[in-house]
């Protein structure tokens, strides 16, 4: 009997036992079953990354097929957040040409804006690709740029002719030149050297797009009673610039309007002229508000900020007496410049789609025929 008890307490005991290494098997499978859950859904979730990378990939190399200054300007951003602003600025030198007078003519005395206008077509004329631009058109848009002291960004590798052109006829003299170099930081330093030109042209290079924004946004404030011409050898450094920059330069694209001379090749018909005495500008409201308004339906569609709008309109207003009406034709002059930077950001055809909704037909036939005809 007391063998049969202890064998029935030997099988109780193998019993618990193994019923506690079933449940140890079973809450180790249950286990694994949550994990190989969990695993499914890590895999599922890697998946969906994976697929939007690769869409995200796709999607990043058409738009650098299409807009590769874009990209440019990403890449800018990044240094600039990237920077370490602790690091000492570095000696970099401003390159320098200098001013030289026009010798061998004699130079015209230029006393009111009419004159200077005129005086500046007929330069123009001289450089002007045919048939791409009016002369006097262009030499209103420059000269309401200077009066309004509204700096003008130069596009294309044929706009030092411009400058020059634009400086002999102002004061007689070559411009200066003055070659910014990469990753410039010393304010002080172009600013300065600005001051003590000798002309009254100053022709920056290589400022706009490869240094700090604010060494040439406060050179524009600190507006030292000089025209200031940049300028950008390519059109993808506008495109990766902030629309915003128009309103605080004109835009002007050489490449389209200025023939590939050296001064030396035409010297004989550009005649030298100097800025004697012109009253300072004066602005008429209501004629300022007319040109504003009539602006703003103008630029809409072109992404551009309020600021062109109102830079804009100030121009204009300089061209005009207080006492004279505006006149549609000097809304004219801002065709050429709206035309290229739509052309640059890829929007001309939004563009010109928009002009013929507007009760404007002269307007839309100028910038077609601008683009090279009908569409």
């Amino acid at each position: 009997m007391k063998n049969l008890e202890e064998k029935k307490a030997d099988l109780e005991n193998i019993n618990i036992k193994r019923e506690k290494e079933l449940n140890n098997k079973l809450e180790y499978l249950e286990s694994t079953k949550e994990n190989i859950a969990e695993y499914n859904k890590k895999i599922s979730d890697l998946e969906t990354i994976n697929n939007q990378l690769n869409k995200y990939c796709e999607e990043k190399l058409e738009s650098i097929k299409e807009n590769a200054g874009a990209l440019l300007g990403e890449i800018a951003i990044l240094k600039g957040i990237t920077q370490n602003t602790s690091t000492p600025v570095q000696d970099y030198n401003l390159t320098k040409i200098c001013s030289e007078s026009y010798d061998g003519k004699e130079i015209y005395s230029i006393t009111n804006n009419e004159n200077l206008i005129g005086e500046l077509g007929e330069n123009l004329s001289s450089i002007l690709i045919p048939g791409e631009y009016k002369s006097d058109e262009l030499a209103r848009f420059i000269v309401g740029s200077y009066l309004s002291k509204t700096p003008v960004l130069l596009i294309g590798n044929t706009s030092q002719l411009l400058a020059e052109t634009i400086s002999i006829t102002f004061c007689g003299r070559t411009s200066e030149i003055i070659f910014v170099p990469t990753g410039f930081r010393n304010y002080e330093e172009l600013l300065n050297s600005v001051r003590s030109s000798e002309s009254n042209v100053v022709f920056i290079k290589n400022a706009v797009g490869f240094c700090d924004e604010y060494i040439y946004l406060n050179l524009i404030k600190d507006n030292p009673d000089k025209l200031l011409l940049f300028s950008a050898e390519f059109q993808d450094t506008i495109r990766i610039l902030p629309a915003g920059i128009l309103g605080y330069m004109s835009l002007i694209d050489c490449e389209k309007s200025i023939l590939p001379f050296n001064l030396n090749d035409i010297c004989d018909d550009i005649a030298p002229a100097k800025i004697e005495e012109i009253s300072p500008a004066k602005y008429d409201k209501n004629q300022y508000m007319k040109f504003y308004k009539e602006i703003c339906d103008l630029s809409e569609e072109s992404g551009l900020t309020n600021g062109y709008n109102l830079s804009r309109a100030k121009i204009l207003s300089t061209l005009l007496d207080p006492e004279e009406k505006g006149s549609k034709s000097l809304i004219n002059i801002l065709l050429p410049e709206l035309i290229t930077y739509n052309q640059i950001q890829g929007n001309l055809e939004n563009y010109l789609d928009y002009l013929q909704t507007l009760d404007k037909t002269e307007y839309y036939k100028i910038t077609e025929k601008l683009c090279g005809g009908d569409r």
